[in-house]
């Protein structure tokens, strides 16, 4: 795990992580490099997720091939070249070109702490599946409409429910509830 696989986790990490680079720091030596490569593979996902120039189907897609990628469940090649011309950030087109670096880098790490990584990232990425599907035509309308449903049904319950319902309660502007109550 020495080279890093050529600043994979050194350079890339530093350019797409801002503050996160540098809490690598105080995490023992032998677990910075598998803790580097997941925020990696998050960041990745986070990058596909939140591309609005492509559709959300496109996203789902993309995010579903690299869930199994990372799961093992696909050795099919990733080419995130169209998603990668979409970015502004040249290391957000980086981490894009160079997907197949960390996914074979993944590859390198001992049985326990792959699994351990691709849990985490199944995790995230269903999230992020969840959030496209959920708010793929989303406006500040349909949001609040969706949670005055939400309040209407008694179904929010999230931890703290109480203070998020009055929170809500107290900032979702009457005139949107208004509509959705209408609509």
């Amino acid at each position: 795990m020495g080279d890093f696989s050529s600043g994979l986790l050194t350079d890339l990490l530093r350019q797409v992580s801002r503050s996160f680079y540098l809490t690598l720091r105080v995490l023992p030596a032998a677990i910075r490099p598998q803790i580097g490569l997941a925020y990696l593979l998050a960041r990745t996902s986070d990058t596909i997720a939140d591309t609005p120039i492509v559709a959300p189907d496109g996203r789902l897609q993309a995010l579903q091939s690299l869930r199994d990628r990372i799961l093992g469940d696909s050795t099919e090649p990733l080419d995130f070249g169209e998603l990668a011309r979409q970015q502004d950030s040249p290391a957000e087109w980086s981490l894009l070109q160079r997907i197949e670096e960390s996914l074979a880098l993944l590859e390198r790490f001992a049985t326990e702490d792959r699994l351990r990584i691709r849990e985490a990232l199944a995790i995230i990425i269903s999230g992020q599946q969840l959030d496209l599907k959920r708010f793929a035509e989303a406006s500040r309308e349909r949001i609040v409409c969706f949670l005055e449903q939400r309040r209407r049904t008694g179904r929010l319950h999230v931890s703290g429910g109480r203070l998020r319902r009055r929170f809500l309660d107290e900032n979702v502007p009457r005139a949107f509830v208004s509509r959705c109550a209408a609509g």
